[in-house]
């Protein structure tokens, strides 16, 4: 008699067989899916591993043989989080307790500076840079850290992890790195490591106005259709949207080397303290279009060479919402963004720098090279803080108390590029924005944003009449006491320079 075998039995035994091959580990993806300290398959700049056997009863890596690896896996990362391990290495061994691995690698460095290593692991482990032991975090015991930092010069670096486990069933092998001006990241060798710093942002730099999604894109993306993006690859933060014409193949330290073939969308927020008409100018290798409170303003699509689109807009007082969506394909790159407010010059776009009232410019006297403005620059408040800045131009504490002063200066439109603050009577003292200051530096705030570069200088367009200043300086008491007098000394590109006495209300 003929057997009738029903559709849905022959469903039911299906999935029952593809369980029991999944179960087994003999269907494709999963052995990738356990290989949680590598892979057979090799990876292109990552860590390459070679796995030894090592005896029952091993204490720490010194006694190791490092001989006749049993195989080679690879992977990208060392980010084993501690965890039950039970399925060994498919394909090489199924040993999952006494054995060694040792993984080395190259990597390149961008900037020279110290950079933190942590290494956390489960049994031993030991970290070596250049063949030099850099953390020692040897011996059997459970997941445990330990942290040191080691200064790197720019160029390639061998890098080497040796591991071992121990008795049964908890691993773990972890090892990140922190750059100078960063936080802690899971190191990798197959991307430059450095503060993560480019022409089209920093991932390190969260507290800046614009934060721009990174994607991958192919060769029939089209700026228009970014809406549609799901995946980013990272974050990417800058003021201001400044990219000059050029060739670059330098790719996003930290998050992808990528360097073609991408595209941003940079959105911030900003405030228009004065109504009226703003021209925005947006300028693109290749597309690009700009968006504001979720209108599109200019549309600068398509693959081309650097091409500028503007166009003049009525905006309210108040806040607002903007966006820069960017495509690149290959070669040469450009994305410059700028702004012309009402009766000012054009000035790059920095959304947390958009006081742009225009009042007449004050009366001033005097003779070419050195103006003295016929007022002075009014004190509206000056108080003892605790230790902002220091002697030198480097922002960080040094154990002296400073002072707070706001000065509210009347000088006409121009780009300042150096601040000083004068005691006229007493004892002589001068701080300012000198490059390299060695003598006493001065912190200038405007608009909530600190201007001064790491090095002390400052370089900024002030749009005309009253420039309101948050000044930080050493103090011994006398400035908050209002004991001494003082005088601000503004000096422009233009070589004009501005000495106006502080005047106490």
């Amino acid at each position: 008699m003929r057997q009738i075998i029903s559709r849905s039995t022959t469903m039911k035994c299906l999935s029952i067989l593809v369980m029991l091959l999944i179960a087994g580990g003999i269907c494709p993806g999963t052995a990738r899916e356990k290989a949680r300290f590598g892979t057979k398959d090799r990876i292109e700049k990552g860590f390459r591993g070679e796995i030894f056997h090592i005896p029952a009863g091993t204490q720490n890596l010194r006694q190791v043989k490092w001989q006749n690896p049993v195989g080679v896996i690879y992977t990208s990362e060392l980010n084993v989080p501690k965890t039950d391990f039970r399925e060994g290495f498919p394909g090489i061994t199924d040993r999952f307790e006494w054995f060694a691995i040792r993984y080395t690698a190259k990597f390149t460095v961008l900037d020279e500076g110290t950079y933190r290593f942590k290494l956390r692991s489960d049994d031993g482990s030991i970290l070596y840079i250049d063949g030099k032991k850099i953390i020692d975090n040897d011996g059997a015991h459970s997941a445990k850290q330990r942290k040191e930092k080691v200064r790197l010069s720019p160029g390639v670096h061998d890098i080497r992890v040796d591991y071992f486990q121990g008795p049964r069933y908890d691993v773990a092998l972890e090892l990140r790195v922190d750059p100078p001006y960063g936080s802690y990241v899971h190191f990798r060798p197959d991307l430059p490591l450095g503060r993560g710093d480019g022409p089209f942002g920093s991932i390190f730099g969260s507290h800046y106005k614009f934060a721009g999604e990174l994607y991958a894109v192919d060769r029939n993306f089209r700026v228009e259709n970014m809406g549609r993006m799901r995946h980013s690859l990272g974050t990417l933060y800058t003021n201001s949207l400044d990219v000059r014409d050029m060739r670059w193949k330098g790719g996003f330290p930290f998050l992808t080397e990528r360097s073609e073939y991408f595209a941003i969308r940079y959105s911030a927020e900003f405030s228009v303290p004065v109504p009226g008409s703003y021209r925005f100018s947006l300028r693109a290798d290749d597309g690009a279009m700009l968006y504001i409170d979720g209108a599109l303003v200019i549309d600068n699509g398509g693959m081309h060479a650097p091409r500028t689109r503007a166009r003049t807009i009525h905006l309210d007082e108040g806040n607002h919402t903007i966006q820069v969506d960017y495509f690149q394909a290959e070669d040469r790159v450009a994305l410059q963004l700028a702004v012309t407010p009402p009766h000012g010059p054009e000035m790059t776009f920095e959304p947390g720098a958009m006081t742009v009232a225009i009042p007449e410019p004050p009366t001033v006297t005097g003779t070419t090279g050195t103006t003295a403005v016929s007022t002075g620059a009014t004190l509206v408040a000056a108080q003892s803080l605790v230790d902002f800045v220091s002697q030198a131009a480097v922002f960080k504490p040094d154990g002296f108390p400073d002072v707070f002063v706001k000065l509210s200066v009347p000088v006409p439109a121009g780009t300042i590029q150096t601040i000083e603050v004068v005691n006229t009577d007493g004892f002589p003292s001068l701080w300012d924005t000198d490059p390299g200051n060695t003598g006493w530096a001065l912190a200038v705030i405007k608009d909530g944003l600190r201007q001064n570069q790491p090095d002390g200088a400052i370089s900024f367009y002030h749009v005309g009449g009253t420039l309101d200043l948050d000044l930080y300086f050493q103090d011994n008491g006398s400035v908050s006491a209002g004991m001494t007098h003082y005088q601000v000394n503004l000096v422009f590109a233009d070589g004009q320079r501005y000495t106006l006495p502080v005047i106490r209300p």
